[in-house]
């Protein structure tokens, strides 16, 4: 048996769990008891805002956990798509949270990659190329260093 858990769901919040969709009328004290796959309101991402690589890697986790739709060719294409990240990545904390990221997902514990792909937003910033209409992907900091750039051929 597993730790419980414990959190508050706001009037009018929802509540995704096991793939259904709660919604409360009050404020209520949630405690799980024993291990169930959820997600708050607050961590549900909208197709329309999964507009970087990073978002769309968790939004298809999202969609995984949520629909319980859990297949191994969609799990093996999204390992296939974290491979190509981490090999592309040139920033440090980008690979190395991207590797835990992969590690996470093979585990299945999805809510743990989702909230370190939330970190991991704060390093990804998107540039267009105008001329050739490539994405190049640059860390947030004084230096704008590049952290991932299209393999060869993509």
């Amino acid at each position: 048996m597993s730790k419980s858990i414990q959190f508050h769901v706001k009037a009018g919040g929802r509540l995704y769990v096991n793939g259904a969709v709660l919604k409360v009328d009050r404020k209520v004290a949630v405690e799980f008891l024993n291990d169930v796959t959820f997600l708050l309101d607050n961590h549900i991402m909208q197709a329309d805002q999964a507009n970087t690589p990073l978002k769309q890697v968790y939004y298809v986790i999202q969609f995984l956990m949520m629909e319980r739709a859990n297949t191994s060719e969609q799990r093996v294409s999204l390992l296939s798509t974290l491979s190509k990240m981490i090999d592309t990545a040139e920033v440090r904390v980008l690979r190395e949270g991207l590797i835990k990221v992969r590690t996470l997902f093979i585990d299945e514990e999805y809510f743990q990659a989702l909230k370190m792909l939330r970190v991991l937003f704060e390093h990804e910033v998107v540039e267009v190329d105008d001329r050739d209409e490539t994405n190049r992907y640059q860390e947030c900091s004084a230096t704008s260093a590049p952290i991932m750039r299209a393999a060869p051929g993509e």
